[in-house]
């Protein structure tokens, strides 16, 4: 699943800016799987990958979304600040990759480690819906997602919607040698 998702969206940039733009496949993509499965790792790979003879076939935008929350004492308003100026480059740059690492830090079903200890937090659910809104406001503009998470029920279902993160690919972690 994981090959296919990526032929399908390296072939779109390859299209060109008005392809990247289009509606339809692909939309984002999740790559989820448990620490050390390589899925920061993964998704720099895919973005050195939109390079094709030494042309650029999409800028990317990376978005630390683990260090959020703690390079801001834990304002969600900081979140929201970063989310938004990447989308924003990113729709300048077009077409474009934007990257968030680590979305379930920012964007989780629920905060267990972030404020709250394990309760819902609704400065977290102010962080999905922007995120969310933020990915429904780029569609047609050049813009793809590419976030990585510990597993897909740790991210919001609103971000996780159709035509925002439409692939789902598990990376496991390698076997010991």
């Amino acid at each position: 699943r994981l090959t296919l998702a990526l032929a399908s969206f390296k072939n779109k940039f390859k299209k060109g800016p008005r392809a990247v733009g289009s509606p339809g496949p692909p939309g984002g993509v999740l790559l989820w799987g448990a620490p050390g499965s390589g899925r920061s790792g993964m998704a720099r790979c895919i973005a050195r990958t939109l390079r094709d003879d030494n042309k650029t076939l999409a800028s990317v935008v990376y978005v630390s979304c683990g260090s959020m929350y703690g390079s801001s004492g834990g304002d969600p308003r900081a979140a929201i600040a970063a989310v938004k100026a990447a989308f924003a480059s990113a729709v300048k740059r077009a077409p474009s990759v934007v990257i968030l690492d680590d979305l379930d830090a920012v964007a989780g079903a629920t905060h267990g480690d972030g404020p709250g200890g394990g309760q819902s937090v609704p400065a977290g659910e102010t962080v999905s819906e922007v995120i969310a809104d933020t990915m429904d406001a780029t569609v047609g503009l050049g813009v793809v997602t590419l976030a990585t998470c510990s597993s897909p029920e740790s991210v919001h279902v609103a971000v996780r919607a159709a035509g925002r993160l439409d692939h789902e690919c598990e990376l496991r972690s390698p076997d010991a040698v």
